[in-house]
C-alpha cells in the first residue's frame, strides 16, 4: 500500500505551521510555545531538520524523541514535517466501532465509505480498520478496534 511522504507541516491546528528547536545530540526539541499534545502522538514518525525521529513523549511546550537528534537545527528553530496522508487524530479504546477526531475536523471530505484506514495500537502495531459510515469527525468502521 501507499506510505506516504513526509511533507505536510506540523501545525497546532491554527494552520500555522509548529516551529521545533533541538541541540545536537538532544532528545528534547522546543516546540516554540505550540502545545502539541493533541497534534502529535507517542511513537509517531515526524522529520526535525532533514532527519526523521520518533516522538516518545508530547508536553505543553516541547516533545521528547526516543532517540538524540544528531545533526540539531544549527541553533535555529525550523519547520517539521509528518507524512502527507495524515488525516486527523482520535483515540480508540478496545471494543470501539467509531471514533471521533480529537480536534472536531470534519472528515467527511477526507474520508469515503469502504476505504481502509491504518492506525496504531498502544504498543505501536499497526492495525488496519474499514470505514463503514462518516458523520462531521466521528467514523464508523469495522471490525471492532482490539
Amino acid at each position: 500500500g501507499y506510505e506516504g511522504s513526509y511533507d505536510l507541516l506540523v501545525s497546532a491546528g491554527d494552520d500555522e505551521p509548529s516551529r521545533f528547536f533541538v541541540e545536537a545530540g538532544s532528545r528534547w526539541v522546543d516546540t516554540h510555545g505550540d502545545d502539541l499534545s493533541a497534534t502529535l502522538h507517542p511513537k509517531e514518525t515526524i522529520v526535525i531538520a532533514d532527519e526523521r525521529v520518533e516522538v516518545a513523549a508530547v508536553f505543553a511546550d516541547r516533545i521528547e524523541l526516543n532517540e538524540s537528534h544528531v545533526r540539531g537545527t544549527n541553533g535555529n528553530y525550523v519547520s517539521g514535517y509528518r507524512k502527507e496522508n495524515y488525516i486527523g487524530s482520535a483515540m480508540l479504546m478496545s471494543g470501539s466501532s467509531a471514533l471521533v477526531e480529537s480536534n472536531g475536523r470534519n472528515l467527511e471530505y477526507l474520508l469515503r465509505p469502504g476505504e481502509i484506514i491504518q492506525v496504531y495500537n498502544d504498543v505501536g502495531s499497526k492495525e488496519y480498520l474499514t470505514i463503514t459510515s462518516i458523520s462531521g469527525s466521528t467514523v464508523a468502521f469495522t471490525p471492532s478496534y482490539e
